[in-house]
């Protein structure tokens, strides 16, 4: 008996998670109170403010680990682990990414000649 399956087909497969999901991506509405509309301000303002102190760690990061000289990298490894607890302080990162983040930055200079 020859088993005959189709090679190709009109729509593309979904991977699996998505296949059998009953959950739906949510219906954004627009808000109908004033302190909704308000609260949809403060969200946007705080997420482009967080967005961005992030992206300046991450560069401080990047920099660090590009650095060869261990007396720079101990200079802006100080300054990186600041901003680092700044962001957990302020709940943008949790505290146990910060200090996880700490530490492998710290191994990294302490690696350096």
């Amino acid at each position: 008996m020859l088993f005959c399956m189709k090679l190709w087909s009109s729509t593309p497969r979904l991977p699996f998670r998505h296949r059998y999901s009953t959950h739906q991506p949510p219906v954004r509405t627009m808000p109908q109170h004033k302190s909704a509309k308000k609260r949809m301000r403060q969200n946007e303002k705080r997420h482009k403010r967080n967005k961005s102190q992030k992206s300046r760690v991450r560069t401080k990061i990047k920099e660090l680990r590009s650095l060869d000289d261990k007396e720079e990298a101990q200079d802006l490894l100080n300054d990186v682990k600041g901003d680092l607890d700044r962001l957990a302080a302020k709940g943008v990162i949790h505290k146990n990414k910060a200090a996880n983040r700490k530490s492998k930055l710290e191994k990294y200079v302490d690696e350096l000649e």
